[in-house]
């Protein structure tokens, strides 16, 4: 596996996320962690080894962290989450950006990258923005 910094991972995910598209809610277009309550459509996949699958499918659109994944996967040719659960994803690549708090008022507050990538109005080159600006700030 080649080496590689975090801020790189955050470079590569900023280009991932502009040339693949924004997705909202999950990692990736198409993928749940789980099966839902009520079956799910025939064109949804659940669980890991799936999602393991679909980071590398360029031709889906991905979320801000799902980015991260993808782009870990283009630059090492490898994926380093494993567990059962995506809490390693969030703990690996997720962290704060400043954004209005969407209360009257419109005071800003931290939120997590993840949580304003799930903003509607939010776009692809707003993620990549925070991803480039984060990878800024781990070089330092």
């Amino acid at each position: 596996m080649a080496e590689i910094s975090k801020a790189d991972v955050y470079r590569r995910a900023a280009e991932v996320i502009v040339r693949d598209g924004k997705h909202e809610k999950t990692f990736v277009e198409g993928w749940a962690p789980t099966p839902t309550p009520r079956p799910a459509p025939a064109e949804m996949e659940t669980g890991w080894p799936a999602l393991r699958r679909a980071i590398k499918d360029r031709s889906r659109p991905v979320c801000a962290l799902g980015a991260c994944l993808r782009a870990e996967y283009e630059l090492t040719g490898t994926l380093t989450f494993g567990r059962s659960d995506g809490d390693h994803v969030y703990e690996q690549y997720s962290f704060d950006v400043r954004a209005d708090s969407l209360l009257p008022g419109g005071a800003e507050r931290d939120i997590e990258i993840w949580q304003y990538n799930d903003r509607d109005r939010i776009s692809a080159e707003d993620i990549a923005l925070e991803l480039k600006r984060r990878a800024e700030e781990i070089d330092g």
